[in-house]
């Protein structure tokens, strides 16, 4: 008893240390893109919008509500989301096994630099993760104590992780999965609770049924273009490659290693079904479905790093099993999974900003949080009273929104064809007035839809985007005017 007490002490000790330094991280670095992008959701609420789900734009509407419109602002849930996600991981670990596998999960998830990153960042991940960790407590409490507040809980827990990302929907077939490997619990297949929370998830996904159904389904579009769907699949070894060499670097390599052996070596427990081997079983379908699914993706397209961290919860799991494991065989092992540790923590450690360790600026993941304000000052310097400012995408577009001095309305190039969520939203006056700049990063390239609006179109500021004296982007900016037909 004495050292599962201890466990849970270091638990929380962590993470309220953790937790206090993500407070001050948060605002160290700028935004992101995407984080821009979710904060113009923010001031245009609506049921759903054109890539994902809702519930990262409310999100923020509440965080800037309370916190106000700055980094902080937009940051700080995602900082308790991932407080949450540790403790959340740590009692799931204990639960299926006991209190040292929960605290080596812990471990594993802080020395994760996808999650360790990701975990200041107020993107869609911090809240499909949190929602799948929690609907997977509540499906094993379900599944035990089989009341329907459990189920209902379940059921929204699931349904609010596919307002934040879709792939949380995989989750159901986890559970379907497990109910059918599990010779004791299949009974519950034929019982209504199982079937109640089927039909809350749904009903949880009301809003973005109802605004795609007002805008022509264009969200399965999107995703249709983002998966490479829209053309023919073939297998391309070299994105199958491109996917498994992005998966290791952003889990580390080792643990990406030691989660597809748990995987593999587990995956045959799921026809062996007994109470010994339950939370192995839990675990890897936890993991397998998300992976599997963006693996198979991978043979046409490599797609993103961050698509599988949902079912990556799976893997932590089993590497936190496999963990404690070797630990207690011999201590060459001990010394071999200390050093795996120890890696992986030196790689999340360097992560949040290699600048000056001569880490190439193609490998910094840092490079995309910084020069933001360098940008927007470059930008401010050229403006004149009613220019029209308009980034060549929306991320150019989100960026310059926030960190113009006056915050103005910004834009893109305004087409017929539906591209971004700014296509929704209401575009640039044309009239024989309207004159502004163009700030894009697609050199020596001027969109055509610009050049079929204004007859004059002019390269005024060539220039980079720095972080402390590096160069990070090459952007340049355009001033347009003279409407075509005024």
């Amino acid at each position: 008893m004495r050292e599962n007490t201890n466990y849970r002490r270091w638990t929380i000790l962590i993470l309220l240390a953790l937790t206090l330094f993500r407070f001050w991280f948060c605002t160290y670095h700028e935004l992101i893109e995407d984080e821009a992008q979710y904060r113009l959701w923010s001031k245009h609420l609506d049921w759903s919008y054109y890539s994902k789900g809702p519930l990262v734009s409310w999100t923020i509407f509440v965080g800037t509500s309370i916190m106000g419109d700055t980094v902080f602002g937009i940051r700080w849930i995602s900082v308790l989301l991932s407080a949450a996600t540790g403790w959340m991981i740590f009692c799931l670990g204990s639960r299926l096994w006991n209190e040292r596998i929960g605290f080596y999960a812990l471990i594993i998830v802080i020395s994760f630099p996808l999650y360790a990153v990701g975990s200041v960042l107020m993107t869609i991940d911090p809240l499909s993760v949190f929602f799948w960790i929690l609907a997977a407590h509540l499906f094993l409490s379900a599944v035990e104590k089989n009341k329907m507040s459990l189920w209902i809980g379940c059921g929204l827990a699931v349904g609010f992780g596919i307002l934040g990302k879709f792939v949380n929907a995989l989750e159901l077939l986890s559970f379907l999965f497990f109910l059918l490997s599990d010779s004791d619990r299949r009974v519950r297949l034929k019982e209504k609770g199982f079937y109640l929370m089927l039909l809350v998830a749904v009903i949880c996904m009301a809003p973005i049924l109802y605004w795609n159904a007002d805008h022509g389904w264009i969200t399965l579009t999107h995703l249709q273009e983002r998966g490479k769907l829209d053309r023919h699949f073939e297998i391309q070894i070299s994105e199958i490659l491109k996917f498994l060499k992005m998966q290791a670097i952003t889990i580390t390599p080792l643990y990406f290693l030691g989660m597809i052996v748990m995987g593999v070596s587990t995956t045959p427990l799921l026809w062996k079904s007994t109470r010994e081997n339950q939370g192995l079983r839990y675990a890897v379908l936890l993991f397998l479905p998300t992976f599997l699914l963006y693996f198979i993706l991978s043979f046409n397209d490599k797609g993103e790093a961050n698509w599988t961290a949902t079912g990556l919860i799976g893997g932590i799991l089993l590497l936190a099993y496999a963990g404690v494991s070797l630990v207690t065989q011999s201590r060459a092992k001990a010394i071999g999974v200390a050093i795996i540790f120890g890696l992986a923590f030196l790689e999340t450690v360097l992560c949040h900003d290699p600048f000056g360790l001569g880490v190439p600026l193609k490998s910094d993941p840092a490079a995309r949080l910084r020069g933001w304000s360098d940008l927007a000052h470059k930008v401010d310097a050229v403006r004149q009273p009613g220019d029209v400012v308009i980034g060549n995408k929306y991320q150019t577009a989100s960026i310059l929104a926030f960190y113009l001095q006056d915050r103005p309305t910004t834009y893109v190039p305004k087409t017929e064809k539906i591209q971004n969520q700014f296509s929704f939203w209401p575009s640039y006056k044309f009239d024989a007035e309207t004159h502004g700049i163009l700030v894009t990063d697609s050199i020596d390239e001027v969109p055509d839809a610009l050049k079929t609006q204004f007859s004059s179109i002019e390269k005024i500021a060539d220039f980079y985007r720095q972080d402390r004296g590096r160069d990070l982007k090459q952007y340049q900016i355009y001033r347009f005017e003279k409407p075509i037909g005024y």
